[in-house]
């Protein structure tokens, strides 16, 4: 992914480089997912087993499952012309406006996915049965208050 290396390439003093991103509140339309995701945009072979190409005519209900899911990311084309960028051409996800005066506020997640180093992915999905590597949540910080006596 392009945008994983350009984060790479940043001077951002920090330990660890994010590499996934999450942000919202945002309103997913019903003309994203049925037409620009499944017929507007680049296709990408779906992951799973066994993985989804884009020729497949499986693939749409794949992609728009994957993309709900976090786990497939469409490719979107930058044009010269309006006509020819994806952004433009097609409808897209848009930031929900938020309270009376219709402001917005954008909540950006930065996370580090790394393999595990300390034993195999499965001895890992064994401990954490049940949890998606693709909810923010589990990345989040978790801090315990300190008890006072």
């Amino acid at each position: 992914m392009a945008a994983v290396a350009a984060l790479g390439q940043l001077n951002t003093g920090l330990e660890v480089v994010p590499n996934i991103l999450w942000y919202g509140p945002m309103r997913i339309s019903q003309e994203f997912l049925f037409d620009t995701l499944r017929n507007g945009l680049r296709k990408e072979r779906v992951g799973g087993t066994p993985s989804i190409g884009p020729n497949d005519a499986r693939w749409p209900k794949h992609a728009v499952a994957a993309f709900l899911a976090g786990r497939y990311e469409p490719a979107l084309r930058a044009g010269a012309s309006a006509a020819a960028d994806d952004r433009i051409a097609h409808a897209m996800p848009l930031v929900h406006p938020t309270g009376a005066d219709n402001t917005v506020s954008l909540v950006i997640t930065a996370a580090c996915r790394r393999k595990p180093k300390d034993g195999g992915e499965a001895e890992l999905n064994q401990v954490s049965a049940g949890v998606s590597e693709d909810d923010p949540a589990i990345y989040a910080e978790i801090s315990t208050p300190s008890a006072t006596a």
